[in-house]
């Protein structure tokens, strides 16, 4: 397995590998990320978080035009990111989220992945893990 850190504002000509994993928090940046990446990539997740709630889109084998969902927009329920709290203890919420990645990761390689969202609210102790349309 190679990582490579990408800190770039220009995802031209970039070569984005099998993988991804998109932790900004910047909805319209995760969103041209995605558009980047939807047909180059094999395996996608990116998160957004807000006051006690995490959102990880998890996309497999999205190269494959007849795999991927249509329609995909890979944004939260909750809308934009404008007005929203960021979480208390971030530190710990990079934690669980790079945990979950890695997570989904492992069952990508393993040939159990399939796209889905998890949605994960930390106030209520509650998740649900629902299949992406």
């Amino acid at each position: 397995l190679e990582v490579h850190t990408v800190q770039s504002r220009s995802l031209r000509g970039l070569d984005l590998g099998d993988a991804v994993f998109c932790c900004i928090l910047s909805t319209r940046r995760r969103r041209s990320i995605w558009q980047a990446a939807e047909h180059r990539v094999r395996f996608y997740t990116g998160v957004d978080v807000a006051d006690d709630r995490i959102y990880l889109p998890v996309v497999v084998n999205a190269a494959a035009a007849e795999d991927e969902p249509d329609g995909v927009e890979l944004l939260p329920p909750w809308g934009e990111t404008a007005g929203r709290q960021r979480p208390a203890c971030p530190v710990q919420v990079a934690g669980i989220v790079a945990g979950l990645m890695v997570a989904e990761f492992v069952r990508f390689a393993a040939g159990q992945g399939a796209s889905r969202e998890i949605h994960l609210n930390l106030r209520d102790l509650r998740l649900m893990v629902t299949g992406l349309a």
